[in-house]
């Protein structure tokens, strides 16, 4: 596709709805004076690449950009204070920070971003709407610093945790607590898709900095681990994880491992 710049002239302090939905632009150039982009302003831009957000920017609208499918990256800038409803459906990001100034992300904000891989909220004073994060299936990496979700459904319920379980160290004693539960309850299917998948870094950070009580269980079920890596292919960097920690009772009891029909998240 040939290139095709969009740059909007200064003192233009808001992006109208729908203003370029459609359009086949690859970069769009935001100048400092704009302070919100309206709903579905770039809505279906397929071809939108890059967009450059000015640091006054307060809020993205709902649907902004839905269906932006070639948008890989973008900074959202500090002063953002709201991400709306299905503001980046269904788009091309890999990676995404919410800053610490955002006091809610809409329901559905990031929903269908099928390439997603890292989610980091920031700021614990903000609001995640319901399935904010849903359908992301590459999803492994991140944290959510607002707390594990009480709410949603089971698949929801999974991803939060297999992101608990990439860095448990930066959350709070209440959210640790609440997931520390839920691992618990749900081990064998927690630790048999962190194995599938081979999420080093969701195992590194239990066995490093996750709670005592799920410390305790990996070490004493870690022989059963090691062994269902070999069945799913060898995983060496995550046996190597799991024979560095010594079992809590010296004994390891057998562990039943869920059905292939159990990991749709």
């Amino acid at each position: 596709m040939k290139e095709k710049k969009l740059i909007i002239e200064q003192g233009i302090s808001a992006v109208d709805p729908e203003a370029f939905a459609e359009e086949d632009w690859t970069e769009v150039i935001l100048p400092s004076s704009v302070v919100s982009i309206g709903a579905a302003a770039f809505m279906n831009c397929a071809g939108l690449e890059k967009i450059t957000l000015p640091e006054g920017l307060k809020e993205i609208g709902e649907g902004a950009f839905t269906g932006c499918t070639s948008l890989a990256e973008i900074k959202l800038p500090d002063r953002l204070e709201v991400i709306g409803e299905m503001a980046f459906f269904g788009s091309g990001l890999r990676e995404i920070t919410v800053p610490s100034g955002v006091l809610s992300v809409g329901e559905m904000a990031f929903w269908d971003c099928t390439e997603l891989k890292s989610a980091k909220v920031t700021g614990e004073k903000t609001r995640l709407g319901k399935d904010a994060f849903g359908s992301c299936p590459k999803l492994r990496e991140g944290y959510f610093a607002p707390g594990f979700p009480r709410e949603g459904s089971p698949a929801e319920k999974l991803q939060m945790m297999l992101l608990w379980c990439t860095a448990p160290a930066l959350y709070d004693e209440e959210t640790n607590r609440t997931a520390e539960m839920f691992f618990l309850q749900n081990e064998e299917l927690i630790m048999d898709l962190i194995l599938r998948e081979e999420n080093e870094k969701a195992l590194r950070g239990l066995i490093e900095s996750g709670p005592e009580k799920v410390r305790n269980c990996i070490r004493e079920h870690r022989e059963q681990f090691v062994f269902r890596c070999s069945e799913l292919g060898q995983r060496q960097g995550m046996q190597v994880l799991l024979l560095s920690q010594r079992t809590a009772s010296g004994t390891d009891r057998k562990k039943s491992f869920p059905a292939e029909d159990q990991f749709e998240i």
